[in-house]
């Protein structure tokens, strides 16, 4: 069984390595916008997405709250280039599933990943 994910980066090279990443897991759906998220979730349903916290206009906390309001069952893990402590605390606390700090460890990220399967 394949997993359905969604990646929501704004830098095309993290999107494009994200996707090469995932796309053994499963079929991917990558979009450089949290707006472009919204429109692709209303129409599918996914398992994962794969959210970066800094994006223009909407970040990934605000994009996560929207996603919320409609999809309760979709595991969202946050990915981040600026990582602190603190941040890390306050996306889980958000209530996103997982955090992982840019550069990728993809060793780690995808053994997570795996689990969606």
């Amino acid at each position: 069984m394949s997993s359905k994910f969604l990646v929501v980066e704004d830098e095309r090279d993290a999107r494009d390595v994200m996707t090469r990443l995932l796309t053994g897991y499963g079929s991917v759906t990558a979009v450089g916008s949290a707006e472009d998220a919204i429109s692709n979730m209303s129409g599918a349903s996914y398992e994962v997405a794969v959210i970066d916290l800094s994006l223009p206009n909407m970040d990934g906390f605000e994009l996560l709250q929207n996603i919320r309001e409609f999809d309760q069952d979709v595991h969202c893990v946050a990915i981040t280039a600026f990582h602190t402590p603190e941040l890390q605390q306050q996306a889980l606390q958000a209530g996103f599933d997982d955090y992982y700090a840019k550069p990728l460890d993809h060793r780690i990220f995808m053994n997570k990943m795996d689990q969606f399967k």
